[in-house]
């Protein structure tokens, strides 16, 4: 800082620093950006790298490595390599049963008789075991979805998916119909294309759909063949006979 309070001095090139350019460092001295550097390694830091020591920048790792707390507990210590136990000296690493199994056979021995109680005895614990250790088998409890429903068997709830059975026919054509192009009239379903009058071979929609037993008519055909018939005007002659 100025000694009259003026404009500040970076610390590290001597250069005033202006309010654009500033940047606070160690010990709440204001730097130039670019000035702000590792006092080590010289690496440019900020405020997430900048770490002080005696309001000198440090980065982490040249902070670590100079200033860092270190074991010295076997620092003055001297290296010898340790001795090794000769095998002499190594424990008995037996286990207790072992060693047990072991003095019952020569005591077995020493006497004459044959090692059949310990053997027994050992059997008759892992039948035991085995016995414990066999999985649960599953059984009808009686309860309400349980044998008091008795055995059930499995049912078949349809014919498979895609067989002929579940596409209908056209009637006009014989054709497989699917669901995207089918229309049903007269209680059948055809394809769109071959709703057509019987007679004269027209389109038909729910519109001009007229129904004859089963056969699909447009309103002409069906009032010309079906329709109400006159009476006596076949017998009138024609006009000035």
């Amino acid at each position: 800082m100025h000694p009259f309070g003026g404009t500040p001095v970076c610390p590290r090139c001597e250069k005033v620093v202006y309010a654009a350019e500033q940047v606070m460092g160690p010990g709440r001295k204001l730097y130039h950006k670019p000035c702000l550097k590792c006092s080590t390694c010289k690496k440019r830091l900020d405020s997430y790298t900048l770490l002080e020591h005696d309001q000198e920048p440090y980065c982490k790792s040249c902070h670590v490595q100079n200033f860092g707390t270190r074991d010295l507990r076997q620092a003055n210590l001297p290296y010898a390599a340790s001795p090794t136990r000769s095998n002499a000296e190594l424990p008995d690493t037996k286990g207790h049963e072992e060693q047990e199994e072991e003095k019952d056979t020569l005591n077995d021995l020493s006497s004459g008789s044959p090692t059949l109680a310990s053997t027994v005895e050992r059997n008759n614990t892992l039948d035991a075991i085995n016995r414990i250790a066999k999985p649960l088998i599953q059984t009808s409890t009686g309860t309400r979805y349980g044998a008091a429903l008795g055995t059930v068997s499995p049912q078949t709830t349809g014919k498979k998916w895609g067989g002929a059975s579940t596409t209908p026919r056209c009637p006009k054509c014989n054709g497989l119909v699917y669901f995207a192009e089918q229309v049903k009239a007269v209680g059948k379903t055809y394809h769109k294309a071959c709703l057509r009058c019987m007679e004269c071979n027209t389109l038909l929609d729910s519109t001009r759909l007229r129904d004859h037993d089963g056969t699909p008519l447009c309103g002409r055909c069906y009032s010309k063949l079906h329709g109400p018939q006159g009476s006596g005007y076949g017998l009138l002659g024609k006009a000035g006979g």
